[in-house]
């Protein structure tokens, strides 16, 4: 039997982890959560830039998401300079911005080429799907190996090309066990959202009831994706280190 066959399980352990983390320092990590969301708000508030200028700030604060956990694996206190360590210095800073802002570049390329496919060419619905699923697809691939890009960043730095190559190297070693974990923050995510979601679709401007409970998500969400990601990153490199050590 290969030693990938005789992994023992990730996802179990990895989330009951994550949720021993967060009750260490669930006060701290809430307050960390309401700062992101409302850092999010606050700059969204204005048309174009803000939305631009919040996904950025998101990277960032991400990256002290990692720096915070690996405090509380070290049996201390995270503090300010950790929470707030991914503004500095100023090339993390940059990279975790970018790193912020790479995901949803792909999906509004690929949107805008869908729509050009649309009405420049002419294509139908068959033509546009036929395009649009591997399209939606890449995506797809794209987000799970990049999924601890962050946590590869801000413990091993280097350029984005790099960054990006690291985390699809890690990932690779378990693509369908991170695949469903992705999965699931994802279905969580969309489950909070079901009555802003609802709203919308009747053209209905969102009240403080439907809005309330997506909000309060995130406000969990958020350091919860980021300790999950340093420990997965944690997790994949030593499943590497042992993997060379059989070698």
């Amino acid at each position: 039997m290969s030693s990938t066959d005789s992994r023992p399980p990730l996802l179990a352990p990895l989330l009951r982890r994550t949720l021993d983390v967060w009750t260490l320092e669930s006060r701290a990590f809430l307050l960390f959560g309401l700062l992101m969301v409302t850092a999010g708000l606050a700059l969204g508030q204005v048309p174009v830039l803000g939305l631009v200028a919040a996904l950025a700030v998101e990277g960032p604060l991400g990256g002290g998401l990692v720096l915070a956990t690996l405090r509380v694996l070290q049996d201390e206190r995270p503090g300010r300079e950790d929470f707030l360590g991914g503004f500095r210095p100023v090339a993390r800073l940059a990279g975790l911005g970018m790193l912020a802002l790479l995901p949803a570049t792909l999906a509004l390329a690929a949107w805008l080429l869908l729509g050009f496919l649309a009405s420049g060419l002419g294509l139908g619905a068959a033509g546009v799907a036929l395009v649009g699923l591997p399209l939606l697809a890449l995506v797809l691939v794209a987000a799970v190996l990049w999924s601890v890009a962050v946590p590869v960043l801000v413990l091993e730095g280097g350029t984005i090309a790099t960054v990006l190559a690291g985390s699809a190297r890690l990932v690779r070693r378990r693509p369908w066990a991170v695949a469903l974990l992705q999965l699931l923050l994802l279905a969580l995510q969309m489950l909070l959202a079901l009555p802003t979601l609802r709203d919308l679709a009747g053209q209905v401007q969102p009240g403080a009831s439907a809005s309330l409970p997506f909000l309060l998500g995130l406000v969990l969400l958020g350091p919860l994706h980021g300790i999950l990601g340093t420990l997965l990153y944690l997790r994949l490199r030593e499943e590497g280190s042992t993997d060379l050590g059989r070698a």
